[in-house]
C-alpha cells in the first residue's frame, strides 16, 4: 500500500464464473466494493459509521467497468485501487483488475457521502476526518491529468 495506490489480491471462485469458466460481470462490481471497503479499513475507517447523531454511508451512484481480457476460474487477480477525485459529497474511485501483470479490467466507483435515517439517505459533506484521510490518498498524476 503507497500513499496513491492500495493493494489487495483476491483468487477467482468457482462459484463467480458461468459455464464456460469465466468470471460473470456482475462479480467485477462485487469486487469494487469490497476493495473500497477494505481500503477504508486498512485507513481505520468503516463503510457504515456513527459521526455524531448520524449514521453515514456511501452509496454508489455511478459505476462502470471496461474489460480487456476475461478473468476465469482459480486466477490470481492483483487489484489496484486508486482515489481519483474527493468532492465536498463524493469520492471516485478507480479500480484496475490484474493478472501477472496484464490488466483484465478496469473500473471506476463513485460514492456519495450520506446521512441515513429512517431508511432515507440525505446527501452529506464528507466528514473532515473522512476527508483528511482521503484527501491524503489521492492519485495526484490522474488528477493533474483530469485537470
Amino acid at each position: 500500500m503507497t500513499a496513491t495506490v492500495f493493494q489487495s489480491n483476491r483468487t477467482v471462485q468457482f462459484s463467480e464464473t458461468d459455464l464456460a469458466g469465466v468470471m460473470h460481470f456482475s462479480n467485477y462490481f462485487r469486487w469494487m466494493e469490497d476493495a473500497e471497503h477494505a481500503f477504508l479499513r486498512a485507513r481505520g475507517l468503516q463503510p457504515l459509521t456513527t459521526v455524531g447523531e448520524s449514521t453515514i454511508g456511501w452509496p454508489r451512484v455511478q459505476c462502470a467497468c471496461d474489460f480487456v481480457r476475461p478473468l476465469r476460474f482459480g486466477d490470481s487477480v492483483d487489484l489496484s485501487l486508486r482515489v481519483l477525485r474527493v468532492g465536498d459529497r463524493s469520492v471516485e474511485y478507480a479500480i484496475d483488475f490484474a493478472v501477472g501483470g496484464t490488466v483484465a479490467a478496469r473500473g471506476t466507483v463513485t460514492v456519495a457521502c450520506c446521512e441515513m435515517a429512517k431508511g432515507t439517505l440525505r446527501g452529506a459533506a464528507i466528514p473532515p476526518e473522512f476527508r483528511a484521510l482521503l484527501e491524503s490518498c489521492v492519485d495526484q498524476a490522474a488528477a493533474s491529468q483530469r485537470a
